[in-house]
């Protein structure tokens, strides 16, 4: 298994005004790709816009095998907030939007930005609430 670490930090110039946790986006089983890493990032940007306490993320790109001809496409995201630690890490399924890994990056930032929606709520009952601030993926 070959595994390609990206060092933590922006691959664009504006991306660090937009992130302020730090963050690690790995590549198992396939060369790093710095269009996939604009991507990742850029969902990175917005996720910093949802929650304003976060203090780790690592994402990870896997493409292990092919199956049935058709490329699947593993995308984790492990997200820490002061507390808890958010996970998102599914084994693809033979669904299309597994198969191009753009869509599947997508999938994978949605259902992390709704648990961190989740946490956010938890945390606010009893305060002021924040006004959800909306988000366009």
């Amino acid at each position: 298994m070959q595994t390609n670490s990206v060092p933590a930090g922006p691959a664009i110039p504006n991306a660090l005004s937009l992130i302020y946790f730090p963050y690690t986006i790995s590549f198992k089983d396939t060369a790093a790709s710095p269009a996939i890493r604009f991507q990742i990032e850029q969902y990175l940007g917005k996720l910093s816009q949802v929650y304003d306490r976060i203090t780790d993320v690592r994402v990870t790109v896997q493409i292990p095998h092919k199956r049935s001809g058709i490329r699947f496409f593993h995308i984790n995201i492990q997200l820490d907030l002061p507390g808890k630690r958010l996970a998102v890490s599914r084994e693809p399924e033979i669904k299309e939007e597994r198969t191009d890994i753009y869509t599947a990056i997508s999938s994978a930032f949605h259902k992390i930005v709704r648990q961190v929606e989740d946490f956010r709520s938890l945390h606010q009952r009893g305060r002021v609430r924040v006004p959800n601030r909306p988000l366009a993926f």
